[in-house]
Order: structure tokens, then sequence, then C-alpha cells
């Protein structure tokens, strides 16, 4: 993509994320703003950064750039929404943008340790998922949990 496709991409996230956030104090979107601008740029001077390097080492630096922008905007987000399935889905985009990373990472390796690399990469963002997922749902759990039934007796 191009540069200006991804400004047009986060561009309509930030603002898909904003029209979301109406119901929130303005302090809390004053942050958010904020956060998502201070991420920007960043990013952007992370992306200025991995233009001078070449090959692998670019293609880390850029995915570090992207994951560290996914991150931001996810937690912006979950902050401002405040709900437990924002704080979850941010611990989602977490997992997958380090997954990326890893990746890029395995990227310089070739035949089995490279499938071995990414079988890892994975395998953790297998079980980040899962454990963002059992947070998510332990508060249902245990607010759906009652207390033991008391057992019924046959009066004769």
């Amino acid at each position: 993509m191009t540069r200006a496709a991804w400004r047009a991409v986060a561009g309509a996230a930030a603002l898909a994320i904003c029209a979301l956030a109406q119901g929130a104090t303005p302090e809390a979107r004053a942050t958010y703003k904020a956060t998502m601008k201070q991420a920007n740029g960043d990013y952007n001077a992370a992306r200025a950064h991995c233009r001078t390097l070449a090959g692998n080492e670019r293609s880390v630096c850029i995915a570090e750039a992207k994951g560290t922008l996914r991150k931001a905007e996810a937690d912006a987000a979950a902050k401002l929404k405040d709900t437990g399935r924002a704080r979850s889905d941010a611990r989602k985009t977490t997992a997958k943008a380090d997954y990326q990373v890893d990746k890029a990472k395995c990227g310089d390796r070739a035949g089995d340790a490279r499938k071995d690399c990414l079988k890892e990469a994975r395998a953790r963002q297998s079980t980040a998922i899962t454990e963002a997922v059992k947070v998510e749902r332990a508060p249902a759990a245990a607010a759906s949990a009652k207390a033991p039934a008391i057992p019924r007796t046959k009066t004769p």
C-alpha cells in the first residue's frame, strides 16, 4: 500500500473508533485523541528510521512500527470504551501485532529453522489470544455462578 492509502486506513479507523466513543466523557475523548496523535507521530518517526535499513532488518522494523501503532490504537480504544470486551479486544490485537513482528523476525531463517520459528510464534499468539478470551469470560462466569442448591429431601 502507498503511504496515502495507509493514512486513509488509519484515518478511517480513528474515525470509526471516535464514532463509537460518543458516550465517553470529554476528558476520555481528549485523552484518546492525544494518545492517537502521539502514536501516529511515533509511527511516522519509526517508519522514517526503517527507510534507512535494508533487507530483513527493514521488514522487522516496519512490522515493529505497525505493531506499536496497532497496540497503541487498541489500548486507547479500550481506555476510551472502558469495557471488559474492549480490553479483551486490545489484548487480542496485541497478540496479533506481536505475531506479525515474530513472523517478520523469522524471515531471515530458512528451512526447518524457519518452520520452527513460525510454529513457536503461532503458539505464542494462540496462548495470548486464549488468555484474552479467558479473562473476557471470567467475569461472566463468576456472575453466572450461583450458590449451591440445597438438596431436596423427600418428606415421608
